[in-house]
This record gives C-alpha cells, structure tokens and sequence, in this order.
C-alpha cells in the first residue's frame, strides 16, 4: 500500500467524532480489532467515563505501550489491552467492534467469521475505519447492515468510517 504512515491511525478528531456519532452508554462494552497503540480505548474512555473497553493488538510493544499510557493516565483496568491474535482466537462478545482496516485479508475474514457468530446471540455495532470506502468485504455480509456513512474527510487522505449494526 502507498500510505503515509499517518494513514495508519484513525486520527484523534476522528475519534471524537465517532465518539460522538456512537452515543455509547455507561458499561457498554467496545473491543478494538487491532488496537495498535492504545488511541481508540484511550480516547473513547477518557470520553466515555463509564465505558468498558478491551483493546487486542498482535505486537507486542504495540499492546505494551497502549497498556502502560492506560495506566498512566488511571483509566486501567476500565480500559484494558491485550496481545492477541486475531486470526486464533474467539472474540469476546460486545455492544461495539471497531476495527481499522488494514488487516491481512485471511485475518479479516476470520474476524468477521467471529463477529457473525457472536451476532447470533446478540445485537452490536460495528464501526470500521478504513482505506476505500467502504470495505467490499463488509458487502458479503448480509448479517451486517451500514447505518452510517462519514463524510469523506479530505485531511485524512480520503479515508473515512462506516458504522454498522448487526441483524
């Protein structure tokens, strides 16, 4: 891919921005796919007092550095990180998933192959970040209808963000 590296975050206004549109309630739980660096738990629960959020990151200074900001800044064990690999695990169940999307297209699909599974107990959100809008992934999906479509914002390389709600 031919991004700058700043590509590969979803930046803070953005953040609040879907903090925002989320309008999350006190305990929801929200679970970051690919968590890097901790910014999404970080922001949402330093927005969102009552939140509980569990952030899964595959490298490991990734998931050290967002661990050791959260608790730093008070807000652990509310907003917890964890190494994990997505392509091996199950994925707890949630009131909300974000995901930013570049994974590997193998991990993307196992991702979504947990999130279906979990929708059948279960209703939840799901809010992707990502570079093309929107994901043709999402589209082989029926289980997952898109309830919200960003602006494109032009400052963010064309990137944008999605919500979905699962049926």
């Amino acid at each position: 891919m031919d991004l700058d590296p700043e590509d590969l975050f979803t930046p803070y206004r953005v953040l609040v921005d879907i903090s925002h549109q989320l309008k999350l309630k006190p305990n929801e739980f929200l679970i970051d796919l690919g968590s890097g660096l901790g910014r999404v738990g970080i922001v949402m629960g330093l927005l969102n007092p009552k939140l509980k959020f569990l952030g899964l990151e595959l490298m490991k200074e990734r998931h050290r550095q967002a661990k050791k900001a959260a608790q730093k800044l008070g807000i652990d064990p509310r907003i917890r990180f964890e190494c994990a690999d997505l392509s091996k695990m199950t994925i707890p169940r949630a009131d909300c998933y974000y995901l930013f999307n570049p994974f590997s297209y193998l991990t993307l699909r196992r991702v979504f192959q947990e999130l279906h599974k979990n929708s059948e107990n279960k209703s939840f959100k799901v809010v992707m970040a990502q570079v093309g809008r929107p994901p043709r992934m999402v589209k082989r999906h029926p289980w997952l209808k898109q309830v919200y479509l960003s602006p494109i914002d032009r400052n963010w390389r064309a990137h944008g963000y999605s919500f979905y709600a699962s049926r």
